[in-house]
């Protein structure tokens, strides 16, 4: 055991752990956090164990009152077996069944009311200061919500239970940042996920395997908290392994230890971050956290992405006249004075400062009209739309001269995103240098904008574009990658 990490320093210098903050750096693929018990248990809440064992003598006062000796042996024996099931899937079934469906809930929401009142744990802030989409949680507690309503006063979080894995689908790559209570509300009896029976009408919900299917196969994710080979999060990744659907690497914090954990791992594509608990001190975990957040990609010289004449002597009308001019000379003006105000000495502040004046005019830049006569960006015309994802959308494309292409636009409310915009122009950067470089499987880059901010590239026939959209292989795009 002396190998293994004991300290975040010792963590820091794993490869799988590099490679994940690598990834939450350079912001080359979107994250979310999955999350269990682990991270309510020092608020005082109880964990699945400890709830069952609160069930269990709730089933031994049941049987101490029972009003013949035939009836408590029953309901004693029955306690008996219970506690010594592992499966606690099977077991809360049970508990239910014996209990009688009215008590087993008192006893449950009484347990984990709490949550509302209790001080958050601070791993949740820490989680939140992360730079993640979402959270998808197998906890029935509100910790999550509360700790970002705190972390971000004021900011829309999209919030889904179990049964709700329909919408939750749609909004994955809409740029919300989300929050996914797997197993149901607390407040909410019928969205609970306790027993195999729950469990399995779970799976039947409509989209939820598309749901999880989409989160595995174009996030990656990170495991905090949870046993990760768990039937209810498991199944799901195995299932994908079966498939030979090859989505990006997930990883998992844990203090499990034991090598069939590690080999279980490796089959479902998940890297294992391990430590070593000392006593009941996760306090690793938050320090893994408050790294990533800190976290920030590569600096490269990364000038303003320039696609237009960028010519300061077309003097600017005001932002009343210029948001009725047609929509080509309203993307040429801005993009002419966004690359003035990039280079000039105020830089980013100048250009924000631009953005909030001329707000109409760079929202109808951004707009593209749904008749194929009209989709147009600078003398490209634009196709079908192959892939959203997190932070922008892939059109299939001609050029002037009918040469397919493909236009990656970011989305539009990225442009008040500091630090997503100079991930863009890194990664153009990057693709200009490579390209000068001749560097070999490299998608060559054509142009790219600022206002709205988009990339052109040669198309590049991969799979069978409707087999890849179904699996989900399409559905991410980040900023500066270099995929069609």
């Amino acid at each position: 055991m002396s190998g293994v990490p004991r300290t975040f320093a010792d963590i820091s210098r794993l490869s799988a752990y590099k490679d994940l903050r690598a990834t939450v750096a350079e912001r080359s693929r979107p994250v979310i956090a999955f999350i269990g018990s682990g991270l309510s248990a020092h608020s005082g809440l109880p964990s699945w164990s400890a709830l069952k064992s609160e069930l269990l003598r709730e089933l031994r006062d049941k049987a101490a009152r029972a009003a013949s000796s035939t009836e408590a042996r029953k309901l004693a024996d029955e306690a008996d077996s219970i506690a010594g099931m592992s499966n606690s899937w099977a077991a809360f079934g049970r508990l239910e069944t014996a209990l009688g469906r009215t008590t087993y809930q008192a006893i449950i929401r009484n347990n984990l009311s709490p949550a509302d009142t209790l001080d958050i744990p601070p791993v949740y802030d820490s989680l939140w200061r992360t730079p993640i989409d979402g959270v998808v949680s197998v906890n029935l507690d509100n910790f999550v919500k509360r700790s970002f309503s705190e972390v971000y006063p004021g900011r829309d979080l999209k919030w889904f239970v179990g049964n709700q894995a329909a919408r939750l689908a749609k909004i994955l790559h809409s740029g919300h940042r989300f929050a996914y209570s797997l197993h149901g509300s607390i407040d909410d009896t019928q969205s609970w996920v306790f027993t195999n029976e729950q469990l399995h009408a779970l799976y039947k919900t409509s989209g939820y395997k598309a749901m999880l299917t989409g989160i595995f196969t174009t996030y990656t994710v990170l495991f905090l908290g949870i046993s990760a080979d768990d039937t209810a999060v498991g199944s799901p990744l195995e299932q994908l392994a079966r498939t030979g659907i090859q989505g990006p690497t997930h990883y998992w914090l844990t203090d499990r230890l034991d090598s069939k954990t590690e080999t279980w791992a490796e089959d479902a594509g998940i890297r294992i971050l391990p430590y070593l608990l000392l006593g009941n001190d996760h306090s690793i975990v938050r320090e893994v956290l408050n790294d990533l957040s800190s976290a920030v990609g590569t600096e490269i010289e990364a000038p303003p992405v320039l696609l237009a004449s960028g010519d300061p002597a077309t003097p600017l009308p005001s932002s009343e006249d210029l948001v009725v001019k047609p929509l080509p000379e309203i993307r040429k003006l801005l993009n002419d004075r966004a690359i003035e105000l990039l280079n000039g000495p105020d830089g980013e502040n100048a250009y924000e400062q631009f953005l909030l004046k001329y707000e109409e005019a760079v929202h109808r830049a951004w707009f593209i009209p749904s008749s194929p006569g009209q989709k147009e960006l600078f003398g490209y015309r634009l196709g079908e739309r192959v892939a959203r994802g997190a932070f922008g959308q892939v059109y299939r494309s001609r050029d002037t001269k009918g040469r397919e292409v493909a236009v990656k636009v970011l989305l539009e409310e990225i442009m008040h995103d500091t630090k997503l915009l100079a991930s863009f122009r890194r990664g153009v950067q990057a693709m200009r240098i490579l390209e000068h470089q001749h560097v070999d499987g490299m998608v060559a880059y054509e142009q790219a904008s600022e206002i709205p901010a988009f990339v052109v590239m040669n198309w590049i026939e991969g799979p069978n574009l409707s087999q890849a959209k179904e699996a989900g292989l399409l559905a991410t795009l980040w900023v500066g990658d270099s995929d069609s």
